[in-house]
């Protein structure tokens, strides 16, 4: 995982509660990152969800695609007492009400069970899920019933007028198809929006909801499922929670994609077969300490490379911030092919037949030459095509002074076109004449 590290400010939500805003960069839409919001709360609301692992806890994994600002909303801190009668179900079954019949073997759908081990309940279908509390201990375990809104759980308690509570469950599947979704509902009102279980089984996830009694002092608080389709619907509710809380407090972190464009270019060509070209490297998308490398090198600071000759690099720029994080720096690579100023090319003008070193049209390139020669062409006085190569290896050997099916041509001047192609992609024509002697 690449990222960078920004500082912190300070945000206000509706003069409540402050944020603290965390500015996280990551190299690349592929990367991902950890988000940390305070440990130690009662309850955890990140959004948006998608793209998180797990939104109900302080440090969950994030796989962002663009830019988001994700915000965790928590439970503030608990005034009173929490005002659930057997909350952990240590007691077994008792203190609760619900529409669901009380079974100690579920097998069909409508019942519930207080069990150490939801496959105690049914061992055929439901997965050794202990509870959420100690592990060992108690918890309640349900068959979603196909009937819309019957109640899973309910329990009245007294309450305060005009003042704020936290309601909140544990909730895990123990049969991994169609997960369940439940609604929180008080005083026959529905809290908030529905929630659901994840397919993995045995996963405990915690959600809550706020609520103001009001002028109201009694409230039936009912978990109501919401999930009528009888295949699956599987689940365990433990560890509820109702008591009166302090305001709501947010933390927020700021996930951005870097968009980077490296813009290496050749400042300046290299002579040729010398080492005085440079390269010059200016980012831009960069908001930290950046350091330049070429092929593995030591990182510079200066965008400048010098002493550069013909070849291909690869080119390295490090963006660096001066915050204390492990995932502070970012890497970006590209390749730059550097080509170099030509180098001279010698051609004969003439060939003498018989002759033992002087019989082939040869072309000596400078020793330090890169590029391919691409075409050569000879040409009759009248214009017409006698002979034609565009194999590199065949025309350095040499022009034997023949056409394509091998005619001696006859003593006297001809023209030739030779095209040279360089590793840039340029190319270049050379014309002239030749004395076949």
């Amino acid at each position: 995982m690449r990222a960078l590290y920004c500082g912190l400010f300070v945000l206000f939500f509706n003069q409540v509660a402050i944020a603290q805003v965390d500015t996280l960069f990551l190299c690349d839409p592929s990367d991902i990152i950890q988000l940390n919001a305070p440990p130690n709360r009662l309850g955890y609301k990140w959004n948006p969800r998608t793209g998180l692992d797990n939104p109900t806890i302080p440090d969950p994994i994030a796989f962002p695609v663009w830019n988001t600002l994700y915000v965790a909303e928590m439970i503030g801190d608990l005034i009173g007492e929490n005002l659930i009668e057997n909350a952990d179900f240590e007691q077994g079954n008792i203190g609760f009400e619900s529409d669901y019949p009380y079974s100690e073997r579920i097998f069909t759908q409508g019942l519930y069970g207080v069990t150490t081990s939801a496959i105690n309940l049914n061992g055929i279908f439901f997965s050794d899920c202990p509870d959420h509390t100690s592990g060992d201990g108690l918890m309640m375990v349900v068959d979603g019933s196909p009937v819309e809104g019957e109640k899973v759980w309910c329990q009245v308690v007294e309450v305060k007028p005009n003042t704020q509570y936290a309601f909140s469950t544990w909730l895990a599947s123990v049969l991994g198809s169609n997960p369940a979704e439940l609604q929180f509902f008080i005083n026959d009102e529905r809290l908030g929006f529905p929630f659901r279980a994840v397919e993995e089984v045995c996963q405990w996830r915690q959600f809550y909801q706020l609520w103001n009694s009001g002028d109201t002092t009694l409230a039936e608080i009912c978990i109501i499922n919401r999930n009528t389709d009888p295949n699956g619907n599987d689940f365990a509710l433990d560890d509820f929670l109702f008591a009166e809380t302090e305001d709501i407090l947010y933390d927020s972190t700021m996930v951005i994609i870097k968009d980077i464009t490296i813009g290496a270019e050749v400042s300046l060509l290299p002579d040729c077969g010398t080492s005085n070209g440079q390269i010059t490297i200016a980012p831009t998308g960069m908001t930290g300490q950046t350091a330049y490398s070429i092929d593995g090198g030591d990182f510079q600071n200066d965008p400048v490379l010098e002493n550069i000759n013909a070849g291909e690099y690869t080119l390295s720029v490090m963006e660096q911030t001066t915050a204390i994080s492990d995932f502070n720096t970012c890497v970006y690579d590209t390749t730059l092919i550097v080509s170099q100023n030509r180098c001279p090319v010698y051609i004969p003008n003439a060939i003498r037949r018989g002759s033992i070193r002087n019989d082939r049209f040869r072309i000596a390139p400078h020793p330090d030459f890169v590029g391919k020669f691409s075409t050569l062409s000879i040409f009759d006085r009248w214009g017409g095509l006698i002979y034609q190569s565009s194999d590199h290896e065949t025309i350095a050997a040499g022009w034997n002074g023949q056409t394509n099916d091998q005619t001696e041509l006859t003593l006297g001047v001809y023209t030739y076109v030779l095209e040279i192609a360089y590793p840039d992609g340029s190319r270049q024509q050379v014309t002239g004449d030749i004395n076949v002697f």
